[in-house]
């Protein structure tokens, strides 16, 4: 009797334990998931435990470099160092030597080999303060290019071999400063309606760039309005399957179907833009002068656009007129609930943009020809040059051209993108896709491509990638084609990467060679660029130039230095001050 009472209590725990290991399989498995999260699982582990869908579905149990195999995981490990550094402040040092010169159209070959620059640094992020030293080497040769240092309001330059103190540049009143100088009597005057808006920040525009707190996503209420996005994304089984080869094995894919909703995409777009008008408004305040005055230039930007802010917002407009639609995009998941391939298409309403500028197209072409005209250097040359000489032409931009043809815009663009995987244990590790953008009306731009990245042994990683490259024009057609291939070895930290680009006719038109090392010692980078070989062309017409390069990375460990001495500044000096300072550097070079 107590064998059988045995039996009857064994029994249902034997099963209870069974149920609760399959539904452990189950859960684990994804069986139960829904369509979203099965899809939003399957591209966490594509793209990290890091990523924005990671985070937002909470699969944060996947691996943190999605796909990417441990032995990329240096090169990850240094950018993130890097982006540290740039938070807190760096030192850097870095040089550069142009060790062959292979060329017999450029005036001087042979007498630039072995020319090269060396920056010694330090950059305070959190102070808004740099330090450069240049030094530029001529074989045995070493010249002092000066001494360099920057902040928001102005840059200054020291040369101790060739003269006392330093010189300042304000470049936080740029404007009215040189307006208040000997400048204006010698070059011409900056306009009234310029001058208080011509300032720049001397940090900025000289350092690498640091990361921005006050960036878009980086802003208070973004985190929700991404959320509210995600929330609302929707995905469905479509009940139909892609037969892919996975490995060795062709697989039958599930499909799914993402669903991005106009009125999501539109509301994520038109939070982009308040911030952006908000964030920059300051800038756009400032650009709005160059805007008029150029407008001023010539009765023909009278239709344009009344100030800067009006055009962008126009230009805005222009997107959310393109992206007014249902964006679709179908993944297939393998077997184990990874991202096999995935596909998007869409026909975009180009014939919008058009109209929205009127019949004639008038600001449309104004448009294209404000974009030359804010070209840096036409800005400086058309704007600068005219004022500084005191003449003011009429600038005759010939921007109403009677002979354009309407019917040449594109009413309709379609674009398409696929990518497919066929790696077994590591998707990416082959994979093929294609990109086309068809304008509809004879021009279009493809590209297919195969890749794979392998490994040996986790020793070596290697990785390839080919593009075909067609261009289609309204009677032309051009085909280049891509070769890239790149070798990464784990125990020397040794990168070896190879660039070709070939035309239809398999001639050579570039080809780039790299042989480089990236380490991380105790919180220092270090990247040695051992050889850079660039060719263009091919037979009788190739030349090439060979660089080698060095540049380390470290944490900022004391202060930047300041510059020593009287200074200079250049706005306020008189020309009495800049005739001695002329004889003190000739005076220099001369000793020297």
């Amino acid at each position: 009797m107590k064998s059988k009472k045995a039996i009857f209590i064994i029994i249902p725990i034997c099963i209870a334990l069974v149920a609760a290991i399959v539904l452990t399989v189950l859960v684990v498995t994804g069986a139960f998931l829904s369509p979203k999260a099965r899809v939003m699982l399957a591209l966490s582990r594509t793209f990290g435990s890091s990523s924005i869908i990671s985070e937002y579905s909470g699969n944060q149990s996947v691996s943190e470099y999605g796909y990417a195999p441990e032995y990329l995981a240096d090169l990850l490990k240094a950018s993130n160092t890097l982006e540290s550094m740039r938070e807190r402040g760096y030192s850097v040092e870095a040089s550069y030597a142009l060790s062959e010169l292979d060329t017999t159209d450029l005036v001087g070959y042979g007498t630039l080999s072995n020319i090269g620059m060396k920056v010694a640094g330090d950059v305070d992020t959190i102070n808004r303060v740099a330090y450069y030293d240049l030094t530029m080497q001529y074989n045995f040769l070493k010249i002092s290019l000066g001494k360099y240092y920057l902040t928001d309001k102005a840059i200054s330059m020291a040369m101790p071999s060739y003269f006392d103190g330093y010189l300042t540049l304000p470049t936080d009143t740029f404007g009215t400063s040189y307006n208040a100088s000997i400048f204006p009597s010698i070059l011409g005057e900056i306009p009234q309606e310029l001058e208080s808006s011509i300032s720049f920040s001397a940090y900025d525009l000289f350092c690498p760039s640091t990361p921005d707190k006050d960036s878009f996503m980086a802003a208070e209420d973004t985190i929700s309005i991404l959320k509210e996005f995600y929330d609302n994304i929707e995905v469905d089984k479509t009940g139909r399957t892609r037969s892919i080869l996975i490995g060795t094995k062709q697989q039958e894919c599930d499909e799914y179907r993402i669903t991005l909703a106009e009125e999501d995409v539109l509301s994520l777009f038109e939070a982009y833009e308040d911030w952006y008008f908000s964030a920059n408004q300051e800038t756009i305040e400032n650009y709005n002068v160059y805007y008029t005055y150029l407008c001023s230039l010539d009765s023909s930007f009278a239709d344009f656009p009344s100030s800067y802010e009006d055009l962008l917002r126009e230009i805005f407009d222009g997107y959310k007129e393109l992206i007014a639609v249902d964006h679709e995009i179908y993944v297939y998941l393998d077997h184990k609930d990874r991202l096999a391939a995935a596909s998007y298409e869409i026909e975009l309403d180009t014939g919008s943009i058009q109209s929205m500028f009127g019949d004639d197209s008038a600001e449309l072409d104004l448009l294209d020809e404000i974009g030359d005209e804010l070209d840096f250097d036409d800005l400086w040359g058309d704007v600068f040059y005219d004022v500084f000489i005191d003449n003011y032409p009429d600038v005759d931009y010939d921007i109403a051209d009677d002979s354009t043809d309407d019917s040449d815009f594109p009413e309709t663009c379609t674009i398409s993108t696929e990518i497919v995987f066929h790696g077994r244990d590591y998707l990416p590790e082959r994979y093929e896709g294609s990109f086309l953008i068809d304008f509809n009306n004879g021009y279009s731009c493809e590209a297919n491509y195969t890749g794979e990245n392998r490994t040996d042994n986790n020793d070596i990683y290697h990785s390839v990638l080919n593009v075909a490259l067609d261009l289609e024009g309204d009677s032309d057609s051009y085909s280049y084609d891509i070769a890239y291939e790149a070798s990464y070895q784990a125990d020397d930290k040794n990168l070896t990467v190879e660039l070709t680009l070939t035309d239809e006719d398999r001639i050579d038109l570039l080809n780039i060679v790299s042989d480089s090392t990236l380490s991380l010692k105790d919180d220092t980078i270090e990247f040695n660029l051992e050889e850079l070989t660039l060719t263009v062309g091919s037979g009788a017409d190739e030349s090439g130039v060979t660089i080698d390069a060095e540049v380390s990375f470290s944490p900022l460990t004391d202060r930047v230095p300041l510059p020593e001495g009287k200074e200079r500044n250049l706005f306020t000096m008189s020309m009495q001050d800049y005739e001695q300072f002329f004889d003190e550097i000739a005076n220099g070079l001369w000793w020297w």
